[in-house]
């Protein structure tokens, strides 16, 4: 085989002097070489060039829990795929077409869907405080994260959500 034969014979002063070859080089020699390999002597189908196998209902959920249990942790998406038994970087593509969005952008929601409960307490939480227990690395990330995914900045949803309490406990029933 043509292509096999000129693929070793670049590898081969490698070979030749193993402690000065690019550990890299070779390996993208030896990938080339199998991928050849099975493409041109295996019984492998072609691809269909349907997209990628989406989560099942249980990962998902895994995930959704993880992320919804640990916003104020360091979730890795490494450990997240290594509990959906996944790749991360196959994890990352199923979960982007479950969800419609990347793993982080959901924890970011999820983080500002928190900082929402939160902000809906009485007596207030500080936005300090908010910022802290939602994950978020300090009060102005919060306020960049929360102002980009709503159209507002924290303050003003929550002087929002007042006035419609205000305005909902005093209308005649």
């Amino acid at each position: 085989d043509a292509v096999l034969y000129h693929l070793a014979q670049a590898m081969l002063p490698a070979l030749q002097q193993p402690e000065t070859a690019n550990r890299l080089f070779l390996d993208h020699l030896l990938l080339a070489m199998c991928s050849h390999a099975i493409d041109r002597y295996g019984r492998v189908a072609p691809a269909s060039g349907k997209p990628h196998a989406a989560l099942t209902s249980a990962q998902l959920a895994i995930a959704k829990d993880m992320i919804a249990s640990q916003l104020d942790g360091q979730l890795s998406v490494e450990r997240i795929a290594q509990e959906c038994a996944l790749t991360r970087s196959h994890f990352s593509r199923a979960f982007k077409q479950a969800t419609g969005i990347a793993p982080h952008a959901w924890l970011l929601n999820m983080r500002v869907e928190r900082a929402r409960e939160l902000l809906r307490a009485v007596p207030p939480i500080p936005m300090a405080q908010i910022a802290q227990d939602c994950g978020f690395a300090d009060q102005p990330h919060l306020t960049r994260v929360f102002t980009r995914l709503t159209g507002e900045t924290p303050s003003a949803w929550r002087n929002r959500q007042r006035g419609m309490e205000r305005f909902l406990s005093q209308a005649p029933e």
